[in-house]
């Protein structure tokens, strides 16, 4: 097997994996506005069921740094980035998202 032939093999594997990948994101995230509409549904609020769905992201990636053996830097600048970047990454968005989806419904957010 020649180099070329490698590089293309690992293109597109790499390719595939960034697919499946982009497919499963969006699923959760459709997932995840579908259950913030039925607990809405159901009385719930919507903060309490953003911290819950949280709590749980953080302790499934917290486990698998345990199990890598690759545990975060708890320096003071790195928990502030951690902070800053966990509220504009997922903790903002999925907050407007959850509070939109009572008064506009799913299929607007998901827009």
């Amino acid at each position: 097997m020649d180099t070329q032939e490698v590089f293309r093999q690992e293109a597109n594997r790499t390719r595939l994996i960034a697919f499946t990948t982009l497919l499963a994101c969006g699923a959760l995230l459709a997932l995840s506005t579908n259950m913030a509409k039925v607990s809405n549904t159901l009385g719930f609020a919507q903060f309490p069921y953003l911290t819950w769905s949280l709590a749980g992201a953080t302790l499934m990636l917290g486990l698998l740094s345990l199990a890598k053996r690759q545990p975060l830097p708890l320096k003071r600048s790195a928990l502030i980035y951690y902070f800053v970047a966990a509220f504009l990454s997922v903790a903002g968005s999925n907050f407007i998202f959850f509070s939109a989806v009572s008064k506009v419904g799913v299929s607007f957010v998901a827009l």
